[in-house]
Protein backbone atom coordinates (compact mmCIF):
# COMPACT_ATOMS: atom_id res chain seq x y z
CA UNK A 1 0.00 0.00 0.00
CA UNK A 2 1.27 3.55 -0.60
CA UNK A 3 2.33 5.28 2.02
CA UNK A 4 0.82 8.41 2.17
CA UNK A 5 -0.41 10.47 5.46
CA UNK A 6 -4.65 10.83 6.03
CA UNK A 7 -5.56 13.68 4.60
CA UNK A 8 -8.47 15.67 5.42
CA UNK A 9 -9.14 17.89 2.14
CA UNK A 10 -9.23 16.15 -1.28
CA UNK A 11 -9.73 16.95 -5.34
CA UNK A 12 -13.20 16.04 -5.31
CA UNK A 13 -15.57 18.74 -3.03
CA UNK A 14 -18.66 17.55 -3.99
CA UNK A 15 -20.55 15.52 -6.73
CA UNK A 16 -24.15 15.59 -8.14
CA UNK A 17 -26.08 13.27 -10.55
CA UNK A 18 -28.63 14.75 -12.63
CA UNK A 19 -32.00 12.99 -14.41
CA UNK A 20 -34.29 14.01 -17.08
CA UNK A 21 -37.49 12.68 -16.01
CA UNK A 22 -39.97 11.26 -18.71
CA UNK A 23 -42.03 13.76 -20.23
CA UNK A 24 -39.82 16.83 -18.82
CA UNK A 25 -37.84 19.51 -20.63
CA UNK A 26 -34.92 19.64 -18.89
CA UNK A 27 -33.18 17.80 -16.61
CA UNK A 28 -33.38 17.64 -12.42
CA UNK A 29 -30.94 16.70 -9.72
CA UNK A 30 -31.55 13.59 -8.74
CA UNK A 31 -29.05 13.07 -6.14
CA UNK A 32 -25.95 15.33 -4.62
CA UNK A 33 -23.53 15.74 -1.68
CA UNK A 34 -21.95 18.78 -0.97
CA UNK A 35 -19.79 18.32 2.21
CA UNK A 36 -19.06 21.98 3.55
CA UNK A 37 -20.34 23.79 0.61
CA UNK A 38 -23.58 24.78 1.22
CA UNK A 39 -23.01 28.23 -0.62
CA UNK A 40 -22.80 26.11 -3.69
CA UNK A 41 -25.55 24.23 -3.19
CA UNK A 42 -27.90 27.16 -2.70
CA UNK A 43 -26.18 28.58 -6.05
CA UNK A 44 -26.64 25.43 -7.99
CA UNK A 45 -30.65 25.72 -6.56
CA UNK A 46 -30.84 29.04 -7.47
CA UNK A 47 -29.22 29.03 -11.09
CA UNK A 48 -31.01 26.11 -12.16
CA UNK A 49 -29.92 25.67 -15.51
CA UNK A 50 -30.69 28.95 -16.63
CA UNK A 51 -26.91 29.54 -17.97
CA UNK A 52 -27.01 29.96 -22.11
CA UNK A 53 -25.24 26.57 -23.75
CA UNK A 54 -24.65 25.50 -19.49
CA UNK A 55 -22.42 22.20 -20.06
CA UNK A 56 -25.23 19.76 -18.70
CA UNK A 57 -27.80 20.40 -21.02
CA UNK A 58 -24.93 20.06 -24.18
CA UNK A 59 -24.14 16.75 -22.36
CA UNK A 60 -27.41 15.49 -22.03
CA UNK A 61 -27.65 16.39 -26.26
CA UNK A 62 -24.34 15.44 -27.34
CA UNK A 63 -23.84 12.57 -25.29
CA UNK A 64 -19.86 13.67 -24.13
CA UNK A 65 -18.55 14.15 -21.77
CA UNK A 66 -16.40 17.35 -20.66
CA UNK A 67 -14.15 19.10 -18.18
CA UNK A 68 -15.32 22.05 -17.34
CA UNK A 69 -12.64 24.89 -16.04
CA UNK A 70 -14.38 28.42 -16.56
CA UNK A 71 -17.38 27.40 -13.96
CA UNK A 72 -19.39 30.74 -15.28
CA UNK A 73 -20.60 28.42 -17.49
CA UNK A 74 -22.58 26.88 -14.88
CA UNK A 75 -24.13 30.42 -14.05
CA UNK A 76 -23.08 33.49 -12.30
CA UNK A 77 -23.60 32.52 -9.10
CA UNK A 78 -22.54 29.09 -9.05
CA UNK A 79 -19.37 30.65 -9.99
CA UNK A 80 -19.31 33.16 -7.43
CA UNK A 81 -19.96 29.84 -4.58
CA UNK A 82 -17.50 27.78 -5.77
CA UNK A 83 -14.34 30.43 -5.87
CA UNK A 84 -15.84 31.06 -1.89
CA UNK A 85 -14.92 27.44 -1.39
CA UNK A 86 -12.33 27.19 -3.10
CA UNK A 87 -13.83 24.78 -6.26
CA UNK A 88 -12.34 25.36 -9.89
CA UNK A 89 -13.62 23.22 -12.02
CA UNK A 90 -15.93 19.73 -12.53
CA UNK A 91 -16.10 16.90 -14.68
CA UNK A 92 -19.16 15.92 -16.76
CA UNK A 93 -19.29 12.20 -17.20
CA UNK A 94 -22.46 10.85 -18.75
CA UNK A 95 -24.27 7.56 -18.22
CA UNK A 96 -26.35 5.56 -21.64
CA UNK A 97 -29.46 4.48 -22.13
CA UNK A 98 -29.45 2.71 -25.58
CA UNK A 99 -29.00 6.03 -27.93
CA UNK A 100 -29.64 8.52 -25.09
CA UNK A 101 -27.81 10.40 -21.77
CA UNK A 102 -29.95 8.44 -19.03
CA UNK A 103 -28.28 10.52 -16.46
CA UNK A 104 -24.83 12.79 -15.79
CA UNK A 105 -22.54 12.79 -12.96
CA UNK A 106 -20.99 16.01 -12.03
CA UNK A 107 -17.59 16.28 -9.76
CA UNK A 108 -16.48 19.47 -8.60
CA UNK A 109 -12.80 19.62 -8.07
CA UNK A 110 -11.08 21.79 -5.91
CA UNK A 111 -7.70 23.53 -6.48
CA UNK A 112 -4.75 26.05 -5.17
CA UNK A 113 -1.81 25.21 -3.95
CA UNK A 114 -2.63 22.53 -0.93
CA UNK A 115 -4.77 20.77 -3.69
CA UNK A 116 -2.45 19.39 -6.55
CA UNK A 117 -4.00 17.26 -8.84
CA UNK A 118 -5.20 16.45 -12.11
CA UNK A 119 -8.36 14.98 -14.25
CA UNK A 120 -7.71 14.30 -18.09
CA UNK A 121 -10.19 13.09 -20.62
CA UNK A 122 -8.19 11.11 -23.06
CA UNK A 123 -9.96 10.87 -26.31
CA UNK A 124 -9.56 9.12 -29.95
CA UNK A 125 -10.73 10.50 -33.60
CA UNK A 126 -11.82 8.57 -36.63
CA UNK A 127 -8.97 7.14 -38.51
CA UNK A 128 -6.35 6.99 -35.39
CA UNK A 129 -5.77 4.26 -33.16
CA UNK A 130 -4.41 6.26 -30.20
CA UNK A 131 -5.72 8.43 -27.73
CA UNK A 132 -4.50 12.18 -27.08
CA UNK A 133 -5.99 14.89 -24.62
CA UNK A 134 -9.00 16.13 -25.16
CA UNK A 135 -9.71 18.40 -21.90
CA UNK A 136 -7.80 18.60 -18.79
CA UNK A 137 -7.47 20.35 -15.10
CA UNK A 138 -4.16 20.59 -13.93
CA UNK A 139 -4.09 22.26 -10.38
CA UNK A 140 -0.59 23.10 -9.30
CA UNK A 141 1.09 20.74 -12.62
CA UNK A 142 1.49 23.75 -14.85
CA UNK A 143 4.73 21.57 -16.59
CA UNK A 144 2.62 18.16 -16.58
CA UNK A 145 0.04 19.84 -18.43
CA UNK A 146 2.54 21.39 -21.09
CA UNK A 147 3.74 18.05 -21.14
CA UNK A 148 0.37 15.91 -21.67
CA UNK A 149 -0.58 17.78 -24.64
CA UNK A 150 2.33 15.99 -26.89
CA UNK A 151 1.77 12.92 -25.69
CA UNK A 152 -0.55 9.97 -27.10
CA UNK A 153 -1.80 6.58 -26.09
CA UNK A 154 -2.47 3.38 -28.33
CA UNK A 155 -4.48 0.81 -27.33
CA UNK A 156 -2.73 -0.81 -24.53
CA UNK A 157 -0.35 1.72 -22.96
CA UNK A 158 -0.26 3.38 -20.25
CA UNK A 159 -3.22 4.00 -17.98
CA UNK A 160 -6.00 5.43 -20.49
CA UNK A 161 -4.90 2.61 -23.33
CA UNK A 162 -5.01 0.05 -20.56
CA UNK A 163 -8.54 1.10 -20.00
CA UNK A 164 -9.37 1.09 -23.75
CA UNK A 165 -7.80 -2.28 -24.24
CA UNK A 166 -9.64 -3.50 -21.06
CA UNK A 167 -13.26 -1.72 -21.50
CA UNK A 168 -12.76 -1.19 -17.29
CA UNK A 169 -11.78 0.76 -15.00
CA UNK A 170 -8.06 0.79 -13.41
CA UNK A 171 -6.16 1.79 -10.51
CA UNK A 172 -3.03 2.46 -10.79
CA UNK A 173 -1.19 2.83 -6.50
CA UNK A 174 1.61 4.64 -7.52
CA UNK A 175 2.18 6.09 -10.92
CA UNK A 176 5.90 7.57 -10.44
CA UNK A 177 7.40 4.20 -9.56
CA UNK A 178 5.00 2.73 -12.46
CA UNK A 179 6.51 1.18 -15.95
CA UNK A 180 3.63 2.34 -18.06
CA UNK A 181 3.74 6.09 -16.95
CA UNK A 182 5.82 7.71 -19.28
CA UNK A 183 5.04 11.08 -17.87
CA UNK A 184 7.52 13.05 -15.73
CA UNK A 185 5.55 13.26 -12.53
CA UNK A 186 7.49 16.45 -11.00
CA UNK A 187 8.71 16.24 -7.19
CA UNK A 188 7.94 17.32 -4.13
CA UNK A 189 4.26 18.41 -3.58
CA UNK A 190 3.95 18.19 -7.56
CA UNK A 191 5.11 14.57 -7.63
CA UNK A 192 1.49 12.20 -8.45
CA UNK A 193 0.84 9.23 -6.40
CA UNK A 194 -2.54 7.27 -7.42
CA UNK A 195 -3.72 7.12 -11.31
CA UNK A 196 -7.35 6.12 -11.89
CA UNK A 197 -8.86 5.71 -14.86
CA UNK A 198 -12.82 5.13 -16.18
CA UNK A 199 -13.76 4.61 -19.80
CA UNK A 200 -16.96 5.84 -20.99
CA UNK A 201 -18.01 3.54 -23.80
CA UNK A 202 -21.49 4.59 -26.00
CA UNK A 203 -22.49 0.70 -26.83
CA UNK A 204 -19.01 -0.60 -27.93
CA UNK A 205 -17.15 2.52 -29.08
CA UNK A 206 -14.92 4.43 -26.61
CA UNK A 207 -15.77 8.14 -26.36
CA UNK A 208 -12.98 8.70 -23.53
CA UNK A 209 -10.98 7.88 -21.05
CA UNK A 210 -11.19 9.71 -17.62
CA UNK A 211 -8.02 9.65 -15.61
CA UNK A 212 -7.76 11.64 -12.22
CA UNK A 213 -4.36 12.07 -10.37
CA UNK A 214 -3.41 12.06 -6.96
CA UNK A 215 -0.57 14.25 -5.56
CA UNK A 216 1.49 13.59 -2.62
CA UNK A 217 -0.24 16.34 -0.74
CA UNK A 218 -3.67 15.58 -2.24
CA UNK A 219 -5.56 12.81 -2.71
CA UNK A 220 -8.46 12.79 -5.29
CA UNK A 221 -10.37 10.89 -2.34
CA UNK A 222 -9.58 9.42 0.81
CA UNK A 223 -10.30 6.27 -0.39
CA UNK A 224 -10.52 4.96 -3.50
CA UNK A 225 -11.48 1.23 -4.87
CA UNK A 226 -12.88 -0.70 -8.20
CA UNK A 227 -15.12 -3.52 -7.75
CA UNK A 228 -15.88 -6.10 -10.38
CA UNK A 229 -17.79 -8.95 -11.20
CA UNK A 230 -15.93 -12.48 -8.74
CA UNK A 231 -14.79 -14.57 -11.54
CA UNK A 232 -15.68 -17.28 -9.27
CA UNK A 233 -19.08 -16.33 -8.25
CA UNK A 234 -21.67 -15.11 -10.73
CA UNK A 235 -23.78 -12.47 -9.15
CA UNK A 236 -21.38 -11.43 -6.75
CA UNK A 237 -19.53 -8.17 -6.47
CA UNK A 238 -15.77 -8.44 -5.11
CA UNK A 239 -13.18 -5.72 -4.59
CA UNK A 240 -10.76 -6.12 -7.08
CA UNK A 241 -7.91 -2.95 -5.80
CA UNK A 242 -8.10 -0.23 -3.32
CA UNK A 243 -5.82 2.55 -2.02
CA UNK A 244 -6.83 3.87 1.27
CA UNK A 245 -3.77 6.62 2.02
CA UNK A 246 -3.47 5.48 6.00
CA UNK A 247 -6.91 4.27 6.98
CA UNK A 248 -5.06 1.08 7.36
CA UNK A 249 -8.50 -0.86 9.50
CA UNK A 250 -10.13 0.59 6.75
CA UNK A 251 -8.28 -1.58 4.11
CA UNK A 252 -8.01 -4.43 6.33
CA UNK A 253 -12.08 -4.92 6.70
CA UNK A 254 -12.50 -4.36 3.20
CA UNK A 255 -11.06 -7.19 1.81
CA UNK A 256 -13.86 -9.89 3.25
CA UNK A 257 -16.88 -7.25 1.99
CA UNK A 258 -19.25 -8.40 -1.58
CA UNK A 259 -21.79 -6.87 -2.83
CA UNK A 260 -24.96 -8.17 -4.94
CA UNK A 261 -26.48 -6.23 -7.61
CA UNK A 262 -28.94 -3.40 -6.17
CA UNK A 263 -27.08 -3.99 -2.83
CA UNK A 264 -25.40 -1.34 -1.12
CA UNK A 265 -24.16 2.06 -3.15
CA UNK A 266 -21.69 -0.14 -5.42
CA UNK A 267 -25.10 -2.97 -6.18
CA UNK A 268 -27.21 0.34 -7.15
CA UNK A 269 -24.70 1.47 -9.39
CA UNK A 270 -24.15 -1.86 -10.59
CA UNK A 271 -27.84 -2.52 -11.37
CA UNK A 272 -28.99 0.70 -12.73
CA UNK A 273 -25.65 1.52 -14.94
CA UNK A 274 -26.06 4.85 -13.33
CA UNK A 275 -23.88 6.68 -10.82
CA UNK A 276 -24.91 6.82 -7.40
CA UNK A 277 -24.16 9.05 -4.26
CA UNK A 278 -24.63 8.44 -0.88
CA UNK A 279 -23.46 11.44 2.48
CA UNK A 280 -23.73 11.86 6.27
CA UNK A 281 -25.01 8.58 8.53
CA UNK A 282 -26.18 6.75 5.50
CA UNK A 283 -22.42 6.15 4.13
CA UNK A 284 -22.07 3.75 7.19
CA UNK A 285 -24.70 1.51 5.77
CA UNK A 286 -24.35 1.75 2.22
CA UNK A 287 -20.74 0.14 2.16
CA UNK A 288 -20.89 -3.23 3.81
CA UNK A 289 -21.76 -4.27 7.24
CA UNK A 290 -17.97 -5.49 7.91
CA UNK A 291 -16.25 -2.06 7.51
CA UNK A 292 -19.34 -0.03 9.07
CA UNK A 293 -17.16 0.82 12.14
CA UNK A 294 -13.83 1.13 10.35
CA UNK A 295 -15.47 3.61 7.93
CA UNK A 296 -16.74 5.40 11.05
CA UNK A 297 -13.90 5.88 12.76
CA UNK A 298 -11.97 7.26 9.28
CA UNK A 299 -14.18 9.99 9.48
CA UNK A 300 -15.70 9.64 5.90
CA UNK A 301 -19.09 10.64 5.26
CA UNK A 302 -19.64 10.57 1.33
CA UNK A 303 -19.56 8.10 -1.09
CA UNK A 304 -19.27 8.37 -4.69
CA UNK A 305 -20.05 4.73 -7.01
CA UNK A 306 -19.24 5.53 -10.50
CA UNK A 307 -20.04 2.16 -13.02
CA UNK A 308 -18.32 1.27 -16.46
CA UNK A 309 -21.20 -0.09 -18.67
CA UNK A 310 -20.48 -1.73 -22.20
CA UNK A 311 -23.95 -1.91 -24.10
CA UNK A 312 -25.61 -1.39 -20.36
CA UNK A 313 -23.65 -3.77 -18.76
CA UNK A 314 -21.46 -3.11 -16.25
CA UNK A 315 -18.19 -5.09 -15.63
CA UNK A 316 -16.37 -2.31 -12.97
CA UNK A 317 -17.17 0.31 -10.76
CA UNK A 318 -14.81 2.85 -8.82
CA UNK A 319 -16.11 4.04 -5.28
CA UNK A 320 -15.09 7.23 -3.98
CA UNK A 321 -15.16 8.10 -0.36
CA UNK A 322 -14.53 11.37 1.48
Amino acid sequence: MLKTPPMTKTLLAGAEVWQRPPGASRPEIDNAIYPGLDGLAEAVTEDGLKAQNHPLLTAFDDLQPRIVEDLSDFGFLVKEAAEMVGVKAAVIWPAYSGDAVSSVLVLYLRGGENHRGAAELWSGTKGRFELSLAGGYFSGLDRFARVSRYVNFPMGAGLPGVCWEKSAAKLVPDVGAAKGFLRSAGEGDERLTVGLGLPLLYRTDLRSVLVLLSSVCCPVASVQEIWVQDPEAAGRIVRSQGVYHGHVALAEASQSVAFTPGEGLIGRAWSTARSQLVVGEGVYAELGEARTEATREAGLTFAVAIPVAVIGSVNSAVLLMG
